[in-house]
């Protein structure tokens, strides 16, 4: 498994900063001439794999702050980008025959049209045995095929599955000639190329990945234990201008020592990243780690239930010591300027203007500072579960949408856009790949009666929980600190007790841990569940 870790520079001076970016200056006008020589030639170099791209381009590429493996990497990241294209460009390349036509008719009386007019004739295709022979050979024909795809059938070369398929290219190409078929197919090839890669792929971005050529390790720690500088990256390859000669440079960084685990283990490639202002903001670098995950306990202390929220705390858990809220602040702010774009004048037909490019601009940058906080705080949560000892996180499979209420009061913004714009949808997503780098297991539950369900008694009712903050069981009068500490007790319950667990969910089939995901049951049948248990306990 490949962990990436993130390097934040600290104190660095202006000298350093500017030979960084005397590099990713010149490594993008490369990858801009190369992306723009593979425009012109697409047909040309379609079939070029990444060693033979960099075969033939790299000896044309001289430029002063680079080296051979920046030329070589950068050629890598355009030939990337290209072939991403040209696979997409290529599923495009059909041909299909006509199966029938269909007439459809107006089914209601108009100005112009009566019921029963025809309003449109409409084509259906379908593949032949023919059809799909030529949609192979516009894809990846060249002239010399047919000899090869022989002489494979008769050395045994394709499996089973295949065979057949060879085999009526072979049938096709003796009927009709290759130079006939492979001229069809390469007209059809030119047009799909002509009409889909009609503009360039410009880089924008100053950010680029390479590899240091130096002996010692890239991460390194500070050997002066009184400096406030934890440790440096040391990167070979760079010269302060066009006369002076290649030379190492070593970057200050902070260090977390939970983090960035072993300093010896780092790969040698490494990226760095500029934000939209052209700042050098961070390094980052890989390490191959094994996946060992501890194997859930059974025991309370060790799991950790986790309820996400979007009107009080982001994080409530089990645990009291373990509250982690949004950054309000940050949000109200967002929230204003999105009340302020909302709200822009209309145009002389009484629509809403277009948003301006500077208003798209900010969209954007506050979009990427609202997801940068969610990313914080979920690290936060998996840290704080680290240092208490947790080994397995359990949280709800969530459909937020359908149970929260339709406004959330103190934004006065609608609850379906609020998650929208937080992207809680995918926080699972993110909380899960953070808790496999901090060796914490992660399990998933269903989202129903979490909130309703008293953790004392078992009773399940809506008048539990009257309002967002408060829960108070109409059974037993249970009241807890807050609802959110309630549904947190019961998202881990489903893990921590045997019956619920076993009846409720089931091991994830693609890892051999101790992790749990839903059983597909309707709502009713998970009530029923929950209730047995409850009336039996």
């Amino acid at each position: 498994m490949v962990a990436t870790k993130f390097f934040y520079p600290y104190n660095l001076n202006k000298i350093k900063e500017d030979i960084l970016f005397k590099k990713a200056f010149s490594l993008r006008l490369v990858k801009n001439y190369i992306s723009e020589t593979i425009f012109y030639n697409i047909n040309k170099y379609k079939d070029f794999s990444k060693h033979d791209l960099i075969k033939e381009l790299a000896p044309t590429i001289h430029t002063p702050f680079l080296v051979q493996k920046d030329v070589e990497y950068g050629i890598a990241e355009v030939w990337t980008t290209y072939r991403n294209k040209i696979e997409l460009i290529n599923k495009k390349i059909i041909f299909k025959i006509q199966s029938k036509i269909i007439k459809k008719f107006y089914k209601k009386t108009t100005k112009n049209f009566k019921k029963g007019d025809i309003r449109v004739y409409e084509v259906k295709l379908k593949s032949t045995k023919f059809t799909k022979v030529m949609s192979y050979l516009a894809r990846y024909g060249y002239k010399g095929i047919y000899e090869n795809i022989k002489s494979n059938l008769e050395n045994g070369k394709y499996d089973e599955k295949k065979i057949l398929f060879f085999q009526d290219i072979i049938y096709f190409i003796d009927k009709y000639s290759e130079e006939r078929l492979l001229n069809l197919a390469f007209k059809r090839r030119y047009n799909n190329y002509k009409k889909y890669n009609k503009t360039c792929h410009k880089f924008i971005s100053l950010s680029f990945s390479t590899q240091t050529r130096i002996n010692t390790n890239i991460a390194n720690r500070n050997k002066n234990k009184e400096s406030k500088i934890k440790g440096f990256i040391n990167i070979g390859g760079y010269k302060q201008d066009i006369e002076s000669k290649n030379s190492a440079i070593s970057i200050p960084v902070k260090l977390d020592n939970s983090y960035h685990l072993n300093l010896n283990k780092y790969s040698k490639v490494y990226t760095i990243q500029f934000n939209d202002k052209n700042k050098f903001i961070r390094i980052n670098l890989t390490q191959d780690i094994k996946k060992t995950k501890p194997t859930a306990t059974k025991k309370v202390d060790k799991i950790i239930g986790v309820d996400i929220n979007t009107k009080n705390n982001l994080f409530a858990t089990s645990d009291k010591d373990i509250v982690i809220d949004y950054d309000r602040e940050l949000f109200s702010n967002y929230v204003k300027f999105l009340n302020k774009i909302d709200n822009r004048p209309k145009d002389k037909n009484n629509k809403t203007k277009r948003l301006g490019k500077q208003n798209k601009l900010k969209f954007n940058r506050w979009q990427a500072r609202i997801q940068n906080m969610i990313i914080e705080k979920s690290v936060l949560l998996i840290k704080k579960a680290k240092v208490k000892g947790y080994t397995h996180l359990v949280l709800e499979d969530l459909e937020l949408i359908s149970k929260l209420p339709s406004t959330n009061e103190e934004f006065d913004i609608d609850n379906g856009r609020l998650i929208r714009l937080l992207n809680l949808s995918s926080i699972k997503h993110r909380i899960e790949n953070l808790s496999y780098k901090y060796n914490i297991n992660i399990s998933f539950i269903h989202p129903h009666y979490t909130s309703q369900t008293c953790d004392k008694c078992g009773s399940i009712s809506k008048t539990n929980r009257k309002t967002q903050e408060v829960f108070k069981c109409c059974e037993c009068g249970y009241k807890p600190i807050n609802a959110d500490y309630n549904s947190a007790i019961n998202i881990k319950n489903r893990i921590s007790q045997d019956v619920l667990r076993d009846k409720l969910l089931t091991k994830k089939t693609f890892n051999n841990y101790s992790e749990y995901e839903p059983k597909s049951f309707s709502k009713e049948k998970i009530k029923t569940i929950l209730e047995d248990y409850y009336r039996v306990t």
